[in-house]
């Protein structure tokens, strides 16, 4: 069987059908790409109509790289048949041809990794979680730890509304040298910590409320204020002003090579309860 990898837009209605039907034999596949990426797919016969594997990929940037996070899919009665090899090393060699620094990485089952495009271990991911009780615990150490941190006076809220500087309640006996104000707009999502009278925020974060959990993401300190506490000092904050009003757990996913978000997380309670492999994809010849 010949494999032809086309490239194409999936918002395309000529295409519809034949993905309600690739997505009914797969099951549960979760599809992602960036908002302006292509997904590639592999089609069985010279019409394009029968759709045998799919990939799509995220992009994402910051200071010091660009990756592609890939997600390919063969349906069970085409596999081990080089279509997976066909998918990836197409992929590889456009998405390197627009971004020739990118790295692509993957989840690679145990039985991919003796395939040429396999890479070696590029990062874990963790998914780290906090419940109401690990927070009560880690409460002490985190006041502890951010006691003469920002002496100016400093106000957290939510972007959406109004900052007020207010007398300084007390969360778990933290510093009283601070003002802020909790203020969660409809959506409860973005969480800021201001540093005195700034227009910007030193720090941010966001929350993702589910029906099982809430997802905190987001969290970024302003580079001139890393290496000073800040980011303990946002979610000392954050996380008594969140169980205050809620039960579930928060959650989290961060990276091996991400060390010092790791001992952040860890220094606030929370703990890891599952981790994913991701590996490099390798070159494959055109």
């Amino acid at each position: 069987m010949n494999h032809t990898v086309f490239q194409i837009d999936p918002a395309d209605s000529r295409f519809t059908d034949t993905f309600a039907r690739f997505f009914t034999d797969c099951g549960e596949y979760e599809l992602f790409s960036d908002c302006d990426t292509p997904y590639f797919a592999v089609f069985s016969d010279i019409d394009r109509t029968h759709c045998t594997g799919l990939l799509t990929f995220l992009i994402s940037e910051n200071e010091s790289f660009t990756e592609a996070e890939v997600a390919a899919f063969v349906l069970p009665d085409y596999r081990r048949q080089g279509i997976f090899t066909a998918l990836c090393g197409t992929a590889y060699h456009k998405i390197k041809a627009q971004y020739p620094d990118c790295m692509l990485t993957g989840i690679f089952p145990d039985f991919l990794k003796k395939c040429a495009l396999y890479g070696g271990t590029a990062y874990t991911e963790y998914l780290m979680m906090l419940t109401a009780e690990n927070a009560s615990m880690a409460a002490p150490a985190l006041c502890t730890a951010n006691r003469d941190i920002l002496p100016d006076s400093a106000a957290c809220s939510n972007i959406h509304s109004t900052i007020t500087s207010s007398p300084a309640k007390d969360f778990n006996s933290c510093n009283d040298n601070f003002l802020y104000e909790t203020c969660f707009s409809d959506d409860e999502q973005d969480f800021l910590l201001y540093r005195g009278e700034e227009d910007e925020p030193c720090a941010v974060c966001s929350l993702d409320y589910e029906n099982g959990f809430t997802n905190l993401y987001g969290v970024y300190v302003d580079e001139d204020c890393r290496g000073q506490g800040i980011g303990t000092l946002l979610l000392a904050h954050l996380i008594p002003a969140y169980f205050k009003n809620h039960n579930l757990p928060l959650i989290l996913n961060v990276r091996s090579t991400n060390t010092a978000a790791m001992q952040l997380y860890r220094h606030c309670g929370f703990e890891i309860t599952s981790s994913v492999e991701f590996s490099y994809f390798t070159a494959l010849p055109q």
